[in-house]
């Protein structure tokens, strides 16, 4: 079996990689190959690693179809958030299976914030600290009522892009450590707005404090599995050092989140709870992260889950998972010598 795993150059892609690689997960043996809108020397988990244009780009589709008819791809795993959506979009028109996230509302865009937050405001597990402000008016009349700093988020860029936290006093923020993304005084929200609004209109919520977690999820129309983490150390966005954790509070709220949109897949939750045990939902990611090679180190492979999913395969029944466990980021480079490369 061959399968192709985008977004090679990312820092989760050795994690998918591992993940994919288990020697119980299939029968047949299995060859990775990677691919990157940049060039990548080396890495030990691919047979090779091949350049596409970005998801966004028009050409991509075509180029990536062309990739999988050469290298004979049984299945694409995307790992980025414009190949997801591009693949999304042509789910029913192209020629190779990929472990893409279904709903039963194909309406709904879970890369969407808005369309996200309006099912987190159904929900009963969530603490209900944000609005969805349609035009600047909106964004005014939340911030006249709020003392403490708030974000702002657009409705479609994803990461730290499309995050833009508003403060009154931005000399304390320059004391702190540097953030995955922008800090600006309020009186700059109009300009905010006008950059981050798409014509959907933004998310606003209140900062909160409280401890970090992602919530790894897998589901279907007979299992589901929600595997917590608590972020220890996050690093531009991404953990560097997480632990699975039991969380009956986290489990119900991606259980409600799951059931509520009847999901199908792989997807990842991120919210904080306060010391009030209070969640406050930050983020859904609708595909699979390669930090959720975390599941799999503690004995749910929700990685190899949604590929046999995808490839029409039978799942094993839930297994046993070791709550505590823990997956630890280290530092690695490549040596390049000419035309050779090392992985170090």
């Amino acid at each position: 079996m061959r399968i192709l795993v985008t977004g090679a150059n990312a820092p989760g892609a050795s994690g998918t990689a591992w993940s994919l690689l288990q020697p119980d997960l299939f029968d047949e043996k299995v060859t990775l190959l990677g691919s990157d809108v940049k060039a990548s020397y080396v890495n030990r988990y691919f047979e090779k690693v091949v350049t596409l244009p970005h998801g966004s780009d028009k050409d991509y589709i075509a180029a990536l179809e062309k990739v999988c008819a050469a290298e004979k791809i049984d299945l694409v795993i995307p790992q980025t958030t414009a190949e997801t959506n591009a693949l999304a979009k042509s789910r029913n028109e192209i020629n190779v299976k990929v472990a893409l996230l279904d709903t039963k509302n194909h309406e709904i865009a879970l890369t969407s914030k808005i369309d996200v937050y309006e099912v987190i405001s159904k929900l009963t597990s969530s603490k209900l600290d944000f609005a969805i402000c349609k035009n600047f008016q909106d964004v005014i009349d939340f911030q006249s009522h709020v003392e403490e700093d708030y974000f702002i988020k657009a409705d479609a860029l994803s990461g730290g892009r499309g995050i833009v936290k508003l403060v009154k006093d931005i000399s304390k923020e320059l004391l702190n450590k540097s953030n995955s993304f922008h800090v600006v005084n309020r009186d700059q929200v109009e300009r905010v707005f006008k950059t981050l609004d798409n014509g959907r209109g933004v998310i606003v919520q209140r900062e909160s404090s409280g401890v970090e977690y992602s919530i790894d999820c897998y589901r279907d129309h007979e299992i589901s599995i929600f595997a917590p983490r608590r972020r220890d150390v996050v690093r531009s966005g991404i953990s560097q050092q997480t632990t699975v954790v039991k969380d009956d509070s986290l489990i119900n709220l991606a259980s409600e989140f799951a059931n509520e949109l009847g999901l199908v897949g792989v997807f990842g939750l991120q919210c904080i709870v306060n010391s009030n045990r209070e969640i406050t939902f930050l983020e859904c990611n609708p595909r699979i992260q390669g930090t959720m090679v975390a599941s799999t180190l503690a004995g749910e492979n929700l990685i190899g889950r949604a590929a046999r999913h995808a490839l029409g395969l039978t799942q094993p029944p839930p297994k046993s998972i070791h709550w505590g466990a823990q997956y630890r980021r280290s530092w690695s480079g490549v040596g390049i010598v000419g035309e050779q490369s090392y992985e170090i």
